[in-house]
């Protein structure tokens, strides 16, 4: 499956869809497949009818039967940023939505086939990508008070994926959501990780290397500047814990200074 471009991402229609064909290539336990058809009525975007889906969803006992049913629901009722304004409506559709991820990230944790793994962890971050965008754009206090729930679970696939680059820009998208201590933590994991966007590869480097990697890689040093000034302008939960991380992990004393041997990390 494609990776997602660095663009802004489309709606809830296009990353759903494309997430339940990704479950389709996999092979749903013959639960899963009973839990499939019994979700698959012709549900409606009433109150009514979204509790009941959403009771009947989470009445089964495992979390790829949940998973399975939840699909099938999303599949009938279709996307949620082309209905019709109904608030209560659509925090039943947002919690079955989230729901559907939550359970999808407990499947995935059952899996020991690769590819298996592979194919549920990219339909989850289509989900809570999808998400994501909804709750950035949503004006609803009601809807917007989810945004945390969704996006604590899209940075835990995002880090599963290696895919650090995707998360450093949701970031991006998010200036009216204070970052989570969690979240910051996970951001400057994916700043140290800057020049293969990995999550990991910085693990090992001295801060010394680090440090030049900030100062002589453009993108890199602006990452590290908007953490700092995320900070700045209140954008965290917790400014002191979010200082006292990006002092630890992030060392920005000479970022505007590239050293001339910094591909060998010694000292001036």
């Amino acid at each position: 499956m494609d990776t997602p471009d660095h663009g802004p991402i489309p709606g809830l229609i296009v990353k759903l869809f494309a997430s339940l064909i990704v479950l389709a290539t996999c092979s749903p336990s013959n639960a899963a497949t009973a839990a499939q058809g019994a979700c698959s009525k012709q549900w409606e975007y009433t109150v009514p009818s979204l509790q009941s889906a959403r009771k009947l969803a989470n009445s089964y006992a495992s979390a790829d039967e949940r998973m399975t049913c939840a699909m099938a629901i999303r599949d009938k009722i279709g996307d949620l940023d082309s209905k019709p304004e109904c608030a209560q409506c659509e925090v039943e559709y947002v919690n079955i939505l989230l729901e559907l991820g939550d359970n999808t990230s407990v499947a995935t944790e059952k899996l020991k086939n690769p590819a298996a793994i592979a194919r549920y962890r990219e339909s989850e971050i289509q989900i809570r990508l999808a998400l994501n965008t909804h709750f950035i754009e949503s004006q609803s206090p009601q809807i917007r008070k989810y945004w945390r729930r969704n996006f604590e679970g899209m940075d835990h696939v995002l880090q599963k994926l290696q895919r650090a680059r995707d998360f450093h820009q949701e970031v991006m998208r998010t200036d009216d959501y204070p970052l989570s201590d969690r979240s910051f933590g996970m951001w400057i994991k994916a700043i140290r990780s800057c020049v293969s966007w990995d999550f990991t590869s910085s693990e090992k480097k001295s801060l010394m290397l680090i440090e030049n990697t900030l100062a002589c890689e453009t993108e890199c040093g602006n990452a590290a500047k908007r953490a700092r000034q995320r900070i700045a302008e209140g954008g965290v939960s917790n400014p002191k814990i979010a200082l006292r991380q990006i002092e630890d992990e992030l060392p920005l004393a000479a970022i505007d200074s590239c050293p001339a041997n910094r591909l060998t990390g010694q000292s001036p």
